[in-house]
């Protein structure tokens, strides 16, 4: 049974309605099992009153107004549907405004990162948003391209090809749901595992990371991101790491990935196994090596001249271990070059 309200206010329940007004006409639609009602000077749609627990699919008009004697009210979301309105707001097709020129966001949807980009569900929709089964990403159609969001940040997916292993070992990497995660296993002594790409080419250039790492309590295990010289194979590694039992984040010269150089950069931190944003700068002149815990503003943690030690000419990331008893780990979520 439906409930007659006057602005809120519930009326007496009458077996009958009337509706009063000059030229208001009420007309019986047996073939929908309704009643439509008509008011004069009204620019919308029609008003119907109907069950939809008896709903007979017929042809609605964009923005048709039911209300079902159970007191829900449904829109029509599409012209000539022959589907049955959902309710309001809401529908398979969104809420779509009866006036002329007002864009609806579309429904969300939720499926895998490889449906979402294979566009499993149709071109995709500008203002559509879609949740991620397999992945802690959320996706917003431009219109024309998925733009990805990281626990509301905008960020850019790591790319997938064009890189290379450097003493890789028993290291792995996984490509799944548009992140990259590397993992290197236990095992004594310096073993940086490295994953790198040609960088940005000339000068001057930043390569921006949005990453988790994971580094236990043992001394000297870091995940980050490194420069490195084509020329041999020297590194610089940046990002988090314990040292001496103390949480810090280090600038690491490496002579390569099993030896170690020096550590001109070591502050301590808290915070060490949380996404944190990285940055290394090359302007012409210095490498410069920034964070952040927010990706808008950064601090500059070390500088030195930019061929000091080496020739800048490639970029990557890194997790080293140090230690027999855990493995050290990163997750790339964000991978921008500018």
């Amino acid at each position: 049974m439906a409930i007659i309200q006057d602005e809120g206010i519930t009326l007496t329940s009458r077996p009958n309605l009337n509706f009063v007004g000059a030229g208001v006409t009420v007309t019986d639609n047996a073939g929908t099992s309704s009643t439509v009602v008509t008011i004069p000077g009204s620019t919308g749609p029609a008003m119907d009153l109907d069950y939809l627990g008896d709903y007979v699919p017929a042809t609605y008009n964009d923005g048709d107004i039911v209300i079902a004697s159970d007191g829900i009210t449904y829109l029509c979301v599409k012209d000539g549907t022959t589907t049955p309105p959902e309710p309001w707001p809401g529908g398979n097709s969104g809420v779509i405004s009866p006036l002329p020129g007002v864009d609806y966001a579309k429904p969300s949807l939720l499926d895998t990162y490889a449906n979402i980009v294979a566009a499993a569900h149709g071109a995709p929709e500008n203002g559509r948003l879609a949740m991620l089964t397999d992945s802690f990403y959320t996706a917003r159609c431009n219109g024309s391209a998925w733009q990805w969001f990281f626990n509301g940040v905008l960020v850019n997916l790591p790319p997938t090809t064009g890189w290379t292993w450097d003493n890789q070992g028993t290291a792995t990497e996984t490509q799944a749901g548009g992140y990259l995660y590397l993992n290197a296993p236990a095992i004594s002594g310096g073993n940086t595992r490295v994953r790198y790409r040609t960088a940005p080419g000339a000068t001057p250039w930043s390569v921006t990371a949005l990453l988790i790492p994971f580094v236990n309590f043992y001394n000297n295990q870091q995940a980050g991101i490194l420069v490195r010289g084509s020329a041999g194979t020297k590194l610089y590694c940046f990002g988090p790491t314990f040292s001496s039992s103390v949480a810090q984040l280090q600038v690491v010269r490496l002579n390569s990935p099993t030896s170690w150089n020096g550590t001109p950069y070591a502050q301590n931190v808290y915070g060490v196994n949380h996404p944190m944003w990285l940055r290394i700068t090359d302007n012409g002149t210095n490498l410069i090596f920034s964070y952040s815990r927010d990706g808008i503003y950064f601090n500059v943690a070390y500088s030195e001249a930019r061929a000091g030690f080496l020739t800048p000419d490639q970029v990557g990331y890194f997790a080293e271990t140090q230690s027999t008893s855990a493995n050290a780990s990163i997750t790339l979520i964000s991978w921008t070059v500018s």
